[in-house]
This record gives structure tokens, C-alpha cells and sequence, in this order.
């Protein structure tokens, strides 16, 4: 499997939509999202929940390192890359999450878009 990257996402910072609204559930190991802006709710498990935590502003290589972290001795540091990748991906899709410019990149609108593989 070949290596998958954010190609428009490079510069960007991952966080999550405006609005969501997350309820923890600890002792079903999940948490649900609602989506208000795309009326939905979803349910994550705990490796998503912790993915989706992370998104808080940091860049691609900065979550890389991060879930690894937190994953790390249950996954491999190539399990997690992917892990996270799918993740984010799905999350995109479902409004979750967004990326917005990183700071400094002088582009002041949030974007969202695909994965390339």
C-alpha cells in the first residue's frame, strides 16, 4: 500500500467544525458527535475519539506524532499513520472536522477537500 497524504492540506491545521457537539461516553469506550450544520450523529469509538481530541489546531505531522503517542505499543507507527488517515478522512466527509490555513500562510478561509492516495 502506497503512502496516503493530504496533498491540499500541506500547510494546513486540522480542528474541529464549529458547532459540533460531542457527548463522552467513558464507559462505552465512544463518544457521539452531532453534526448541527449537516444535521447527523455519529458514533466514535475510542481510537476516533482520540483522533478526533487531537484536532485542535495542529498540523498533519504534528497529529502524526501525537496519535502515535497515544497509541503506541497497541499500533505500529505505520498502523497509526493509516489509522489516522482513514480517520481523518472520514472525518472530512462527515463534517467533523475541518482544516483551516496554519497560521502565517496568509489565507483566512477554512477549506475542506479529499485525501489523495
Amino acid at each position: 500500500m502506497g503512502e496516503s497524504i493530504f496533498v491540499s492540506y500541506r500547510n494546513g491545521c486540522f480542528r474541529k467544525t464549529r458547532h459540533l457537539r460531542i457527548r463522552p461516553l467513558p464507559e462505552m469506550e465512544a463518544c457521539l458527535v452531532y453534526t448541527p450544520k449537516n444535521p447527523n450523529l455519529y458514533t466514535l469509538n475510542a481510537t476516533a475519539w482520540v483522533v478526533l481530541e487531537l484536532c485542535d489546531g495542529r498540523t498533519l505531522p504534528q497529529l502524526e506524532t501525537a496519535f502515535y503517542q497515544s497509541v503506541e505499543p497497541l499500533m505500529s507507527e505505520q498502523e497509526a499513520t493509516e489509522y489516522l488517515l482513514v480517520s481523518l478522512r472520514d472525518m472530512l466527509e462527515k463534517s467533523i472536522v475541518e482544516v483551516v490555513p496554519s497560521a502565517g500562510s496568509g489565507r483566512a478561509r477554512s477549506q475542506r477537500g479529499s485525501i489523495a492516495t
